[in-house]
């Protein structure tokens, strides 16, 4: 038996020996083999990979998009709740000021009642009157072209205080103005050779048109209207130191009903309420033929010291309401006066009383 198994091993071992020179022909296929299938599976990884990455390339770039996006929105909500804080801080500052004006302080006793007051109140002055932004709504003197609310022009020699609008051949669909002191309310005198606390106007040549004019609860030392076209006049309920309503009757195209129609390319509106000026003006720039106002609206307005006066204007409906005008001269000196020279189609007139009315006092405090 054991000779047997001597005899196999043997012969195995010879088969061994001589299958050594052969062996290369079944291992370098299996090599190949190996390598072939190897980069066959790379081939279907990368086919299969391809489909999900053209798929998902969107999303990752809308995900980093949207950190970019993130981090922009966080630094704009910083400094937005920054510049909120730095607004409530001036608003803190200035509120002497304002607190003051409300009061009906002068803006120059406001000034010198804070000047006394410190250095912190000197810096709500400069605050509100050199860092706050300069518009018409602002209460800002100078001198507005429609359709901007912001003065082409701040007056350095004594119209320092004087609230110019100029009216080109831009036309302007609202001008209002609301609670507001004119004039030598608070002392002193009108700026120049000026007159007028009040004027609305053109020139003989270039006249401004308004559609709908509206004056109530004025106080004037004189209202005079004349050289002006009137549709439709409502003079009611008002009070003065004599009355002169000589209107002339009105017919044709001059005294027809007024519009203003801009479309595009007009002023929305400039309006105000609160402000301080010497002077109200509104004129027509020059060579301008074709000056327009919608709206004009004067409520709640008290002067001193000056004329209010409306010339040289074409307007569709004028209202006349509520007011009290006198100088203190007595009934027979009229201080209410619509000239000849203005002209009107439809007039109304009701309960307008003649009495004696001086003045408003100056103003204080």
């Amino acid at each position: 038996m054991n000779i047997i198994k001597a005899f196999i091993g043997s012969f195995i071992e010879a088969l061994s020996f001589f299958a050594k020179p052969f062996k290369f022909l079944y291992i370098i296929p299996m090599k190949v083999y190996r390598k072939a299938m190897t980069f066959l599976k790379k081939c279907i990884r990368a086919i299969r990979a391809t489909p999900r990455k053209i798929i998902m390339g969107p999303v990752v770039l809308y995900r980093r998009l949207a950190k970019i996006r993130n981090w922009i929105f966080d630094k704009i909500e910083y400094l937005n709740a920054e510049s909120k804080k730095w607004a409530t801080v001036f608003k803190v500052i200035m509120s002497p000021y304002s607190l003051l004006l409300k009061m009906g302080f002068s803006p120059n006793m406001a000034l010198s009642l804070l000047a006394v007051g410190g250095v912190a109140s000197t810096g709500a002055v400069v605050n509100e009157t050199l860092l706050a932004e300069k518009t018409f709504e602002n209460r800002v003197p100078g001198e507005y072209f429609a359709p901007n609310n912001v003065p082409t022009q701040v007056f350095t020699d004594e119209r320092y205080n004087t609230l110019l609008v100029t009216i080109s051949s831009t036309p302007l669909d609202s001008l209002i103005l609301s609670a507001t002191s004119l004039g030598t309310i608070y002392g002193g005198s009108l700026p120049g050779l000026a007159t007028t606390a009040i004027d609305i106007g053109g020139t003989p040549a270039n006249r401004l048109t308004i559609a709908d004019l509206t004056i109530e609860r004025l106080r004037c030392k004189q209202l005079k209207i004349f050289e002006t076209n009137i549709n439709t006049l409502k003079v009611t309920s008002n009070m003065a130191d004599g009355i002169s309503i000589g209107v002339s009757a009105g017919s044709g195209l001059s005294n027809r009903p007024r519009s203003v129609i801009m479309g595009n390319h007009g002023a929305a509106k400039l309006e105000q309420s609160g402000g301080t000026f010497d002077r109200f003006v509104v004129s027509v720039a020059n060579g301008i033929t074709d000056a327009s106002i919608g709206e004009l609206i004067l409520s709640d307005t008290l002067t001193r010291g000056g004329l209010c006066r409306i010339s040289y204007a074409d307007i569709g409906n004028l209202t006349l309401d509520s007011n009290i005008i006198g100088s203190g001269s007595g009934i027979a000196s009229k201080d209410l006066v619509l000239e000849s020279t203005t002209t009107s189609q439809h007039t109304t007139l009701s309960q307008n009383l003649e009495m004696a009315i001086a003045e408003p006092i100056v103003r204080t405090n």
